[in-house]
């Protein structure tokens, strides 16, 4: 049985203008690989802003990733860190984006 997740971090992306195909490949295939074998790092799931089903103006963001981190937030936190200067980067992520660690607060409740 896997264990339920502590934290997630929250991470707002863009892809530079006119680059979002290169990016998505970049993000999925290379970055979320690496991410996840980070100490701690257990899952990720990728979102896009999807503007037919809502009437909300567009966020500043259009990507963001859920990663799932199981044991200590700070201690993850850490080792991301550490892993930062070893990523391999694409210049196709736009360098304003927003990352926050949240931790968990209540018990995962799930559907009956």
């Amino acid at each position: 049985m896997t264990a339920v997740p502590t934290s997630i971090y929250f991470v707002q992306t863009n892809a530079v203008g006119g680059e979002d195909e290169e990016f998505n490949h970049w993000y999925d295939n290379v970055h979320l690989p690496e991410i996840l074998q980070i100490p701690g790092f257990v899952a990720a799931q990728r979102f896009e802003f999807d503007a037919e089903a809502t009437t909300a103006p567009a966020p500043d963001y259009r990507y963001v990733a859920v990663y799932e981190v199981e044991g200590s937030g700070a201690e993850a936190a850490a080792a991301l860190r550490r892993a930062i200067p070893l990523l391999q980067m694409s210049e196709t992520l736009d360098a304003s984006r927003s990352l926050v660690l949240y931790k968990a607060i209540t018990d995962r409740i799930v559907a009956p």
